[in-house]
């Protein structure tokens, strides 16, 4: 069963905030951060969540899971897709992250902002939260900064010029988010780019797969532009695989 409310507020569908100034956009990207450092925080065992997932093994189980369901959608070659199953479980780095909840799709469109602060008031979508890692989700958050704004249903601000805007840098927001976490910021999250990339792929591609077969409830999941998000994100995806070595 569920148990809901009705909590007012704005969401932004556009991640540049045409419509806020900077301030509100600086403060809004500033308690995103901490929210998602807040539920990385949760004491999941005191919370008896036990059974929310398994707390290990979190990494290898999802390329396993996205590839599995990547080859279920699978209507046509997609080379890149294929190249990233094999490529990533070689990649991941070791699973030596304490488990935390991860919400599975973290970002400034799941979130409730207040109707007139710049602050969130409640967070959406937990259809994919499970026990994970938490730098895969901030990995995910972070997706924004790697995809164009033209990018379909899944817009960035890749290759925009944030100066002034009040919308903080990618390297800006993870300082932010490891400040509120209290923890060292990591090297790198760019295997957790490829790795969201490669998810989000599996996943509009088995969209489209609906689409096409009838069984989607939106009359525009089989379109060729659901088709070129999932190709745009394997091609993505594998293009900044091969920039890290290995490919």
């Amino acid at each position: 069963f569920f148990i809901m409310d009705h909590v007012p507020g704005r969401i932004f569908t556009d991640p540049a905030m045409p419509q806020s100034t900077p301030a509100h956009r600086a403060a809004v990207h500033e308690d995103l951060a901490r929210i998602l450092a807040m539920l990385h925080r949760v004491d999941w065992r005191a919370a008896e969540l036990e059974g929310f997932g398994r707390p290990e093994g979190y990494l290898h189980r999802q390329v396993a899971l996205w590839t599995r369901q990547w080859q279920a959608a699978r209507m046509e070659d997609m080379p890149a897709m294929d190249l990233l199953a094999q490529w990533l479980p070689d990649h991941l780095p070791p699973d030596d992250e304490p488990a935390c909840i991860a919400h599975g799709d973290y970002r400034l469109g799941n979130v409730l902002i207040h109707p007139t602060e710049p602050r969130i008031v409640a967070v959406l979508d937990w259809e994919l939260s499970t026990l994970g890692h938490p730098l895969a989700d901030l990995g995910y958050t972070c997706l924004t900064y790697h995809l164009p704004p033209d990018f379909g249903g899944t817009r960035g601000v890749a290759g925009e010029d944030l100066t002034g805007t009040g919308i903080p840098d990618e390297q800006a927001f993870v300082a932010s988010y490891c400040r509120h976490a209290d923890r060292e910021p990591p090297r790198s999250l760019d295997v957790f780019i490829v790795f969201s990339m490669f998810r989000l792929a599996s996943i509009t591609a088995g969209v489209w797969r609906r689409g096409l077969d009838g069984n989607a409830a939106d009359s525009r999941a089989g379109t060729t532009e659901v088709r070129d998000r999932y190709r745009g994100l394997a091609q993505m995806a594998w293009a900044l695989a091969q920039r890290l070595g290995g490919g």
